[in-house]
C-alpha cells in the first residue's frame, strides 16, 4: 500500500507543478483539496505536532465520489514519505494561493 501512496504523491506533485491539478482551500486553514476524477484528495500540515524534528506532520486523505474519507496516511518527519508529502503540501498551498501569479504581477508592476 505504501508503494501506491508513493506513486500517488509523485503523480500529484508532477501534476501540481504542471498546473494540471487545481487545489482549493479545505475546511481547515492548513488543508488543501483537489478533485481527481470523481474522487478527491486533501493534504493537511500540522506544525503543532513536533516529533523528532521541527516540521510536524503531514496527512494525505483520500475521498471517494460520495465524499467519504476512505483512507488517510499521516507521516512524521522521520517517516518514509514525509519529505514527499511535505513538498506536495507546499506545492498545493502555492498553487491554491496563486503565489507564482502574484509574484509575476508584482514583478511586472515593478518593471
Amino acid at each position: 500500500m505504501i508503494t501506491k501512496y508513493h506513486r500517488l504523491v509523485n503523480k500529484l506533485q508532477a501534476s501540481t507543478e504542471d498546473r494540471k491539478t487545481t487545489w482549493r482551500k479545505g475546511r481547515l486553514y492548513n488543508e488543501y483539496k483537489a478533485a481527481i476524477g470523481n474522487n478527491s484528495v486533501s493534504i493537511e500540515y500540522d506544525s503543532s505536532i513536533k516529533g523528532e524534528g521541527t516540521r510536524g506532520s503531514v496527512s494525505l486523505m483520500i475521498w471517494n465520489s460520495k465524499g467519504e474519507n476512505i483512507d488517510e496516511i499521516r507521516e512524521h518527519v522521520s517517516s518514509y514519505l514525509f519529505d514527499a508529502l511535505y513538498n506536495l503540501y507546499h506545492s498545493a498551498r502555492r498553487a491554491c494561493l496563486k503565489v507564482e501569479d502574484t509574484m509575476d504581477e508584482m514583478i511586472a508592476e515593478l518593471e
